[in-house]
């Protein structure tokens, strides 16, 4: 779900997509694609835990240590044999702000992975968050981590790569995550298909955005999700799931029913929104946007959402209905002897035209309510029918009791 805590939390890394088959893609798709020599240095720099060290490939082969932990020359032969010495990098002619897509294929491997590319620097990165771990139980568990490097002028050469590997080492009596960066550069070997140095590069958004005009749309409504994929896999999310980008800047969301809260800003050079929440910051991507549409993307995410209504309070109310309509805090519940601790966080919102939202023990719901018998009782249609007596009304307290025994106390 688009803007929610459940992402990935630093900019830089794209999630490793493995790609058995090739992409459709027609010549006027890319800016560049060529295939690379690829030639590694003799110190790799391995960490393990705490401790990094620089080692020769010799040093590797015949058996080392990092700290107290033995490396394996076995799982040092697999990495090396995983890294690839011919690449084919493609990158994207159309991208946000200087920032392209790029592929690039191990050959011999053949594997395709996806990632960032800067036009105006001429750097590239790969990567993953996903931790390979062990599998089954096994010693000597490979995968893939972070790949960067840049391209010369005219695509001519890589330099400054790094091959990131991580593996698990240690293995008795307990194993210990680690990890290996091997370091490369590149000779351009062919062109798949030319760079075309004539034609301007792209953007799918124009230079003369209005920024103000982009936070407008952006804080007039809560957004719903119509279309969410998480690592190229179809999510169906929840009815009540909404991103909420309010003008002082604070942000409210929910996803699959699970709230979450914090800070947006948005950044008109690259047309991406920073999302600050608990877990961290993460940048989405908005590919399009107009007043009833968001599209937008990171790394681990794609989504499409709609425009709805925020709820409001309406002008012309009794002087109770006032009163009552805001955001309260759940400070207690009693059910005869079963007394329930709220969750921090939980509360419950009236809004003056009828709509009710609630978060109990964590977890997010909406609904309607409406004042029954003179407004000295009040119905809750949210996950069911609940009609309360209304016990007190303050501006600094709300009680209410369905018995002697059932009490919930707002403050």
């Amino acid at each position: 779900m688009i803007f929610f805590h459940r992402t990935i939390t630093v900019l830089i890394f794209a999630q490793v997509i493995f790609i058995s088959n090739v992409f459709a893609q027609k010549a006027s798709d890319w800016l560049f694609s060529g295939q690379f020599n690829v030639s590694y240095s003799e110190k790799v720099r391995v960490q393990v835990g705490n401790v990094a060290e620089d080692k020769t490939k010799k040093e590797l082969h015949s058996g080392t240590k990092v700290g107290t932990v033995s490396i394996d020359p076995e799982t040092i032969s697999k990495m090396e044999a995983a890294t690839g010495t011919h690449f084919k990098i493609e990158i994207k002619k159309i991208g946000i702000g200087d920032l392209r897509d790029i592929f690039l294929t191990n050959i011999e491997q053949n594997q395709k992975i996806k990632g960032l590319y800067n036009v105006k620097s001429h750097k590239f990165i790969f990567g993953s968050t996903k931790s390979e771990g062990t599998e089954n139980g096994k010693c000597g568990k490979i995968g893939i981590g972070v790949i960067k490097g840049n391209l010369t002028t005219h695509n001519k050469a890589i330099e400054n790569g790094e091959f990131g590997m991580g593996f698990i080492a240690g293995c008795n009596p307990i194993f210990i995550s680690a990890s290996a960066t091997f370091y490369f550069t590149g000779t351009f070997a062919k062109e798949t298909i030319p760079l075309n140095t004539n034609s301007t590069i792209q953007n799918v958004w124009s230079s003369n955005v209005d920024t103000n005009k982009i936070k407008s749309i952006l804080t007039n409504g809560r957004w719903e999700p119509v279309f969410w994929s998480h690592n190229e896999t179809v999510v169906n999310g929840k009815p009540t799931d909404f991103a909420h980008f309010k003008t002082s800047g604070a942000y409210q969301g929910v996803l699959l029913g699970l709230p979450s809260s914090g800070t947006w800003k948005y950044d008109g050079s690259n047309q991406s929104i920073a999302l600050a929440l608990t877990s961290g910051t993460t940048i989405y991507f908005i590919t399009e946007l107009n007043d009833s549409t968001i599209k937008c993307n990171s790394f681990n995410d794609e989504f499409k959402l709609k425009r709805t209504a925020t709820p409001k309070n309406l002008e012309i109310v009794s002087a109770k209905t006032v009163m009552l309509c805001k955001k309260w805090n759940v400070s207690s519940y009693r059910n005869g002897l079963m007394m329930i601790q709220p969750k921090p966080g939980d509360y419950v919102q009236y809004y003056s035209d009828g709509t009710y939202e609630q978060i109990l023990m964590g977890v997010y719901a909406r609904g309607t309510w409406k004042w029954e018998t003179g407004e000295t009782k009040i119905t809750v249609t949210c996950n069911g029918i609940n009609t309360w007596d209304l016990a007190s009304l303050s501006n600094a307290e709300a009680k209410f009791k369905k018995s002697a025994n059932e009490e919930l106390i707002l403050k």
